[in-house]
């Protein structure tokens, strides 16, 4: 935990991107792995939060971070406001992290049903539990372009000029909303910026061609390397800091 002197800390929630994995056994511990995070690069460069707490856990999907988000809402101190900054994982995850042993050797499987389904109904109850505490917070994804397709979020969003479905944004508070392409690895791969619309949650080979064309800024585990992290956070800085102040 880094501590600055502004009032507000930024609690983080997520998987292996956040927590700043790297195959490299020169990062053996959570503090080392959490310092190459794009995280620890945000509050580094942001003078609106004065600690943050990475609580993102590699192999977690999406219920182990609702789980993660919920205990601490139990906990959550008002009087010291917290801005919480939530990467979702691929949808298609069965979490490797068992929350119950603290383990990473698999979780059981809690729930079966389509996968898409089960997670924006996740997304949605964290919204909601955000929403009710009066916590100010933003979303992401690390590698599933939540925005396309769908059924929960996106069903009710608006169709633009490209024929494509889009959530309503405002309520969610998604980062890069604006963008077609707005998970983070499309950050690092240079796509955000494209027009045309990529699919790739569980796609091997765009991973691996992407990582032959982009090995600075990919691992070849297809995790940010230390310049892909920083890259990450200047992407986010201005879109962090609109959702802080309101905008």
């Amino acid at each position: 935990m880094r501590v600055l002197n502004i009032h507000m800390q930024l609690v983080t929630f997520g998987a292996s991107y956040q927590f700043g994995h790297c195959p490299s056994g020169s990062y053996d511990s959570v503090e080392s792995h959490h310092s190459r995070s794009y995280v620890n690069h945000l509050v580094n460069t942001i003078d609106l939060f004065d600690a943050y707490d990475n609580r993102s856990h590699s192999g977690a999907g999406c219920e182990t971070i609702l789980w993660l988000l919920n205990s601490w809402i139990e906990s959550y101190n008002a009087d010291h406001p917290a801005f919480v900054l939530i990467e979702w994982p691929p949808e298609v995850r069965h979490d490797h992290y068992d929350i119950d042993n603290d383990t990473y050797d698999g979780a059981p499987t809690r729930v079966r049903v389509h996968h898409r389904w089960r997670a924006e109904h996740i997304i949605l109850s964290a919204i909601k539990l955000l929403q009710d505490q009066h916590i100010r917070y933003c979303m992401t994804a690390s590698v599933t372009n939540y925005q396309q397709g769908g059924h929960m979020i996106t069903s009710t969003g608006r169709r633009t000029a490209q024929g494509t479905w889009r959530p309503i944004t405002a309520n969610t508070n998604w980062l890069m909303s604006d963008c077609a392409n707005s998970t983070l690895f499309d950050i690092l791969t240079g796509t955000v910026d494209d027009h045309t619309l990529h699919t790739h949650t569980a796609d091997q080979d765009y991973f691996e061609r992407q990582h032959q064309l982009n090995p600075h800024m990919i691992t070849p585990c297809y995790h940010p390397t230390d310049q892909g992290h920083r890259v990450i956070a200047e992407r986010l800085k201005p879109y962090i800091i609109r959702c802080v102040n309101g905008l």
